[in-house]
């Protein structure tokens, strides 16, 4: 989580810069540069989970052929809940920390010419 959303300030560290020199205010920027991921967390944690059971499923018939025992794929409400604010507690203490690189970054970084 932390790489993901570190890559978001090192990817945008122009624009950060840009809009800070427009005058945003921190918050603002927040809220434009690292929340854009509030929408895809969700979606992707419900995939993430579906595509484990499935995962699992297939697993557990191919040892059921192997070793002759039958098994059951279960996924309890308890361990759903414990993925979910695991995903969001992660994500939300990445940025959390990132907020502050995010803030650090110099009106400068956009007067410098970024051409390789």
């Amino acid at each position: 989580m932390y790489v993901s959303v570190n890559m978001l300030i090192t990817e945008n560290r122009h624009n950060i810069s840009m809009l800070k020199v427009l005058g945003l205010k921190d918050k603002e920027i927040n809220r434009m540069i690292l929340n854009v991921n509030h929408c895809i967390i969700p979606v992707a944690t419900f995939i993430g989970i579906l595509l484990g059971y499935l995962c699992m499923i297939i697993v557990f018939k191919v040892y059921s052929g192997i070793e002759g025992v039958m098994y059951t794929a279960v996924i309890s409400p308890k361990s759903i809940i414990l993925t979910v604010v695991i995903v969001f507690a992660c994500y939300f203490v990445s940025l959390f920390i990132i907020r502050r690189k995010a803030g650090n970054v110099d009106m400068v970084e956009s007067l410098k010419d970024n051409r390789e």
